[in-house]
């Protein structure tokens, strides 16, 4: 058994069990998460015996996402605007926190999508309906107040989307990662359909996948001092099923964990499975109790009547069955 965690330092356990937790802690000057998870690939070919170069060979090329100078920003990058009453927020530090872990298997995945619109239902990957709801769940389960503003910060990856003449060349290990970001009043997020999240977190997916929009980002940290993104009120999502954490092999076998130790400042949605071993998207997240307690039931509840809309779609009217006869 083995356990990848990021913690504050490199560091090796070994359990009573046999088996082994590795934690390291990433420094996103240096490299990012789809960057770390290439040297800990290297490093466990070598582990194994792997002799000469690693598979990916690691590339510099910093001046991809280098800014210009002067900086020429394109963009209106509202992830970086502070939110109305930036002192206003409903968590603190002193709060008690629980931690709690979500799973979305192919029933949960299926209930959310019959509740997406129909113009998004084929369109939205698991990333979109999970964020898209558990943003929603989570928005209710805080009780903000109905007109408070409240944000949601995803990374997005531009190895993957970053829509350029200069693409991130394979092995770059760098961060390039940037935000996208959506904004809505509470109250009208918690009250509107699930769909009108999903479409305001596929509409800011879109707009961080331009061309251009990275090196603006790029330039806009190179104008502003690299200012710090707004954090009252902002949930930060993450998807990490593709990083590679699961196949990370130092030769003890493959990990059953492979993520963040603790979940603070953002929810990364992991590869994991159930309690009976089926495969799916995994969320830990970590809130105060009365509002873990909350989170639970605005989930059940959602995915309930998903499951029930999903049902239904797939329910034959007699008069077809008659037909069909």
């Amino acid at each position: 058994m083995m356990v990848i965690t990021c913690i504050r330092t490199t560091q090796v356990t070994r359990l009573a069990c046999g088996g082994f937790v590795f934690g390291m802690h990433i420094c996103h000057c240096m490299a990012d998460g789809s960057g770390i998870v290439q040297f800990l690939t290297a490093l466990t070919e070598f582990a194994r015996g792997v002799h000469g170069a690693p598979t990916v060979r690691p590339v510099w090329e910093r001046e991809v996402l280098t800014a210009r100078w002067p900086p020429t920003v394109t963009r209106d990058h509202v992830e970086y605007t502070p939110l109305p009453n930036p002192g206003k927020d409903v968590l603190s530090p002193t709060d008690a926190y629980a931690h709690h872990v979500f799973f979305f298997g192919a029933s949960e995945i299926a209930a959310l999508r019959s509740q997406a619109p129909p113009d998004l239902r084929a369109v939205s990957s698991r990333f979109d309906l999970v964020g898209a709801f558990m943003w929603r769940c989570r928005t209710a389960a805080l009780r903000y107040d109905p007109g408070d503003v409240v944000r949601l910060h995803m990374f997005v990856n531009a190895r993957v989307r970053n829509r350029s003449k200069r693409p991130v060349p394979r092995g770059y290990y760098g961060n390039a990662i940037v935000f996208a970001a959506a904004s809505v009043p509470a109250g009208e997020l918690w009250r509107r359909p699930f769909g009108y999240a999903l479409r305001l977190l596929m509409q800011a997916k879109a707009r961080a996948s331009e061309e251009g929009y990275v090196q603006s980002v790029a330039n806009f940290n190179a104008a502003h001092r690299r200012p710090p993104f707004p954090k009252a009120r902002t949930y930060l999502i993450s998807d990490m099923t593709q990083a590679g954490l699961m196949a990370i092999d130092f030769g003890w076998g493959k990990p059953v964990y492979g993520g963040p130790a603790t979940t603070m400042l953002a929810t990364f949605h992991l590869e994991g499975r159930n309690e009976v071993g089926e495969a799916g998207v995994i969320v830990p997240i970590r809130l105060p109790n009365p509002v873990i307690e909350r989170l639970i039931q605005e989930v059940n509840k959602g995915l309930t009547a998903g499951a029930v809309a999903d049902a239904k779609a797939n329910v034959v009217p007699d008069d077809c069955v008659l037909a069909k006869l």
